[in-house]
Order: C-alpha cells, then structure tokens, then sequence
C-alpha cells in the first residue's frame, strides 16, 4: 500500500514560514509523562529480564521518571521560565494526580499520547480504535479541564485511520510522523503533521547510545540552531 496519508513536499521548494511577532523559529518543550503497566514489557535498559513478570529492573528504571525524574524537569522549566507541551498518557490521571495539578499550576499545554505505554496501538479494529481514542481524549478532558488538540500515539504507533478519526474528535495535529522540520497538513481536512525530534529523544540517545549529559545538551543546542 502506497502512502495515502500526505504529499511529497520537498522543503526548498516551500514558502518561508512567518511566525507571529516576526520570531525567527517556533519551537516546543516536549515533556512525555507516562505510564507502564507492571506485567507487561516495554522500554528496557536490561534486555535479560525484559519478559520477566514482574521485572523490577526494566519497572523500575521507568518508574523513576513519575516518581523522581519529572519533578526535576519541573524545578529546571521554572528555573528557565519555560511552559511545556505535554505528552500525556491517560492513565496518569489515575496513577499519577499530582503530575496534572502541578502542570494545571502552570498553564501547561496538554496533548494525548494514549492510555498508556504499554499498550500500542497497532492492529486495533476501527471500532476498537475509535472507542480508545474517544476514552483516553474523554479522560484527559476530565483530568485537566481541556481537550486535547494533539496525539502523539505510544512509541509513535498508529493505524492508517488514526487521523481520521482524530480529527472526528476535533484533534488538529499529529506528531507520530516525525520527518519533516515544519508543520505540514496531511490530506484528512484538518490534520497537520507536527515535527517530534525522535532522533534528539532521551532514549535514543541515553540508552541507545550512552551519551553524558553535556553531550546531549551540545546535541539539543546544535538541533535548535
């Protein structure tokens, strides 16, 4: 099957963006808070164990990111005056309250990425696809007071009807399809494809390739310029 979701657009034959206020780049802090189920395998640092049930040693390195790690990345955006674009998994607003109220304390903006993640999305039904993304899109609504305007499927999984039926539940952007720079409309009316810097994500490069933290920040400055 040929790719019926967008066109090829090759970038230097597109017209200058222009950014409100004359701003010579857009960009957004993605900040992704998940959750994973205890019993079922996901993002491993040990591969050993990964299909152990439970798996402390996979659990628990994800697990520290709720627990710990986030509250770090809050102290450091407020640090440096920066409001987050959130990438929330529905199942945070059961596990995880405190997450919400502290990011509802700061106006964050808040995108749909899933009931969980560990759970894809791949290989749903359209009935079964449909009645997902309207729970999780519902929940988050209920959650943080707003409904979401984005997705971000779970490890970026989707069907070929995943963005139809976003924009059914009045959703205006994807960011599964990371390979572009620029925001770019795919052909369900409504839809754009938003960039996701799936090559700079913190798995990418702290467990797939063991960088410092000083080298991944060069990485982030030099994805920014």
């Amino acid at each position: 099957m040929d790719n019926q979701l967008f066109d090829y657009s090759p970038i230097v034959e597109r017209e200058p963006l222009h950014w409100p206020g004359g701003a010579r780049v857009a960009f957004y802090v993605g900040l992704n808070v998940e959750h994973y189920q205890v019993d079922r395998p996901s993002t491993s640092i040990f591969a050993d164990t990964r299909t152990l049930s439970p798996d402390p040693l996979n659990y628990g390195w994800r697990d520290y990111g709720p627990r710990v790690g986030v509250w770090r990345l809050i102290d450091s955006l407020d640090r440096h005056g920066l409001r987050a674009s959130v990438m929330l998994n529905s199942d945070v607003a059961a596990h995880y309250p405190q997450i919400i109220e502290a990011g509802l304390e700061r106006d964050w903006v808040w995108a749909a990425h899933g009931r969980n993640n560990s759970i894809l999305q791949a290989d749903m039904t359209e009935s079964e696809e449909r009645a997902y993304l309207t729970e999780v899109i519902g929940t988050i609504e209920r959650a943080t007071g707003r409904r979401p305007r984005g997705w971000l499927g779970p490890a970026l999984t989707e069907t070929f009807r995943t963005p139809e039926l976003l924009a059914e539940l009045g959703l205006r952007y994807v960011l599964d399809w990371a390979n572009d720079d620029q925001p770019y409309r795919l052909r369900v009316p409504g839809m754009l494809s938003v960039p996701y810097s799936i090559e700079i994500n913190d798995v990418q490069m702290f467990v797939g390739k063991s960088l410092s933290g000083p080298d991944f920040l060069q990485i982030v400055k030099d994805q920014l310029d």
